[in-house]
């Protein structure tokens, strides 16, 4: 693979070129009924290599030590093993103080209860694909967006759901709450990106933009928007789409303010904690960090290509760690300064769509096709 950096683009719209990158299969991939047993394995193994054991789910949760470090990565080890329901899991949402797991497999929504590895609440009303979670930041609500075309406003206290947000007219892909938890950004299959405002529930905003007809302009969502994630001082919103670039947006004006054209296909999006890196991840397998500032593309973590596309990107709390789920079933963790890869998490037998750091750092989730999710730690 080419360790050739590419620059940001500049202009509002440059031609995609040619590049020779299979396109994700989308919405394609079977639900596999066997459970994978998660382990972790150095760095120095290749992290293409899978585990072919298999496991049931856990009933003795192993209780993690200490937060996840620099210090301490390579020690990462499966805590637990969660079936929600033998269907495919691609979202994930942490609680803010990081005991509860917000678990989207399928059409079910659940919530779980870390310390005991157990269910301890269902959430009925989706009836497609659910994509993305995001929990508010003051911990009250849960945003979810599915391929049934809603998106719905939970109450986690009540369960009951408070608003199905109306206009949609197609599937939710992206959801992401603003820092001060007043505004909440939903990424289209249309390739649009809508804000609601949470005083009345109001969409205060559409944003679309000019649109390359590019060689991943294809596909079940052609213009679909499958990440977005807010800039840490709630100014500026960045959105990945299926035409090869992301946008980042200025959210006071609603003006398109920068395109930058990824190494390929750009799926996941998340910004560094003190907000001076955001990341992306693609269909080549890469993640590319970005400065803030300059938008110029600073650094590129490398894969294997066999190990298939980069899609969630989450950092650790403290900002030195970033871990980055793949197709072939994998999650890599990251050193985010030296960009060396500490650790792999294996298992999974199915692709990874979904990763989250819970808040405290202590634990990282990972939600698969394969229909479960595996609960990481230092043990």
């Amino acid at each position: 693979m080419s360790h050739t950096v590419r620059r940001v683009e500049d202009a509002l719209c440059t031609p995609i070129p040619d590049r020779n990158i299979s396109r994700r299969r989308f919405l394609a991939l079977t639900v596999v009924g066997l459970l994978a047993g998660c382990s972790s394995s150095p760095s120095t193994q290749s992290s293409s290599v899978l585990s072919t054991a298999t496991a049931s789910p856990t009933q003795v949760v192993l209780a993690p030590l200490a937060p996840v470090s620099l210090a301490n990565a390579h020690q990462i080890t499966r805590l637990a093993v969660l079936n929600p329901n033998n269907s495919r899991v691609r979202g994930l949402a942490w609680s803010p103080d990081g005991k509860t797991l917000a678990v989207g497999a399928y059409a079910a929504l659940q919530l779980w209860d870390v310390a005991s590895g157990m269910q301890v609440a269902s959430l009925a009303g989706h009836r497609g694909q659910v994509f993305q979670l995001a929990w508010s930041p003051d911990g009250q609500l849960l945003a979810s967006g599915s391929d049934d075309n809603t998106l719905r406003i939970w109450d986690v206290q009540s369960h009951a759901a408070l608003h199905i947000l109306q206009g949609i007219s197609n599937a939710i892909l992206s959801v992401a709450w603003s820092p001060d938890g007043q505004r909440l950004a939903a990424g289209c299959g249309d390739g649009t990106v809508q804000i609601w405002q949470r005083s009345a529930w109001i969409r205060s905003a559409q944003w679309n933009g000019p649109s390359a007809q590019g060689q991943f302009h294809t596909g079940s969502y052609r213009d679909g928007v499958y990440g977005v994630v807010w800039s840490p001082d709630g100014k500026r919103l960045l959105g990945t789409r299926y035409d090869g670039y992301v946008r980042v947006w200025d959210v006071n004006s609603g003006k398109l303010s920068r395109v930058l054209l990824p190494s390929s296909q750009p799926n996941g999006l998340s910004w560094s904690p003190e907000g001076h890196i955001f990341a992306s991840s693609s269909d080549d397998g890469t993640v590319q960090f970005w400065d803030s500032v300059t938008y110029k593309n600073t650094r590129t973590l490398q894969a294997e290509t066999q190990a298939g596309w980069a899609y969630a990107i989450p950092w650790s709390p403290d900002g030195h760690l970033i871990a980055t789920s793949r197709d072939s079933g994998i999650v890599q963790v990251y050193d985010t300064q030296s960009g060396k890869e500490l650790t792999v998490l294996q298992g999974h037998t199915a692709s990874v769509w979904t990763t989250v750091w819970s808040p405290d750092g202590l634990r990282i989730a990972s939600g698969s096709d394969d229909g479960t999710v595996c609960l990481w730690g230092v043990h």
